[in-house]
């Protein structure tokens, strides 16, 4: 929820994270908006919304679904994987 003056940029925000807006709902000057978004992008937005709003916003979030991951995506997951597996020493 946040106030309806802030509802631009957060949306704008939300379309930068790989979100796709399912709907808003403003009633009495205060907005919801329901957005899905990948949790790892969720994870990491957690604070987004007081910042954006000037502290008169919060974030809910609840699990939905697995999706599809993009190619680029894949390769950068598999490569910090890798690197990571690398780093490790064996006993």
């Amino acid at each position: 929820m946040l106030v309806v003056s802030a509802t631009g940029a957060v949306v704008g925000d939300l379309n930068t994270r790989r979100s796709h807006i399912v709907g808003m709902l403003p009633e009495g000057g205060i907005a919801t908006i329901e957005a899905s978004m990948p949790q790892v992008e969720a994870q990491q937005y957690s604070t987004q919304p007081r910042a954006l709003t000037r502290g008169r916003g919060a974030i809910t979030t609840e699990f939905d679904h697995y999706g599809g991951v993009s190619a680029n995506l894949v390769q950068k997951i598999l490569a910090a994987h890798e690197a990571e597996n690398a780093a490790k020493v064996p006993i």
